[in-house]
């Protein structure tokens, strides 16, 4: 019915100012994503905290001779970067992926699973999950990484300036707390866009 997709819809908006506002107060992430030196937390390099990586060279011929269940990610930012399914899998478990070439290099995306990257895909794994939350180290190098992207020639951020990037690392609980938000926020907008109203519903 209409009147519940309002009610979803406006449930939506007033929880996204809520984690917005609660994410300020936690973070006050607004200054660092606008000059990257600002915060109340220690900065730590993404190198201090992460091991990084690179896919391989798979090739659409590849992914249709060997066809089966495990994505494959590729530079694209369509379809959450997915650009086939195979039968094998190069990592497992919780990463981080980029692009690292091309006009969607300093892309990210959290990966959590069995998947493979082609070769235009950084990867990096915590070092220690007891100490960063990768759903939150996701999004915070979402916002900046594109800025680190060299333009001179084909755009590019290759793993050493990833690596070298500086991120505030709150206490882990509350890393822990943000990923809760967020996940609870990406549920909120799948549920908006599925029981949105036919235009013949809202006349």
């Amino acid at each position: 019915p209409i009147y519940l997709w309002w009610d979803v819809k406006a449930s939506h908006h007033k929880y996204i100012g809520w984690f917005k506002s609660k994410f300020a107060e936690m973070f006050d992430l607004e200054n660092f994503i606008l000059d990257e030196t600002t915060s109340k937390y220690k900065l730590m390099a993404i190198e201090s905290i992460c091991e990084d990586g690179r896919g391989r060279v798979i090739s659409n011929d590849y992914i249709v001779a060997n066809h089966g269940e495990f994505p494959v990610y590729s530079s694209q930012t369509t379809n959450e970067g997915i650009f086939g399914y195979i039968n094998t899998y190069d990592f497992e478990g919780e990463y981080i992926t980029w692009t690292t070439d091309g006009v969607n290099a300093g892309t990210v995306f959290y990966r959590n699973g069995k998947f493979s990257c082609t070769n235009v895909c950084g990867t990096l794994k915590a070092k220690d999950h007891s100490i960063v939350n990768m759903k939150y180290l996701a999004y915070i190098l979402g916002k900046i990484a594109y800025k680190h992207v060299n333009h001179v020639g084909n755009d590019k951020l290759m793993n050493t300036p990833m690596k070298k990037i500086k991120v505030p690392l709150p206490p882990k609980h509350l890393q822990d707390e943000f990923a809760l938000y967020a996940s609870d926020c990406d549920k909120l907008k799948f549920c908006l866009l599925y029981t949105s109203p036919s235009p013949r519903d809202t006349r």
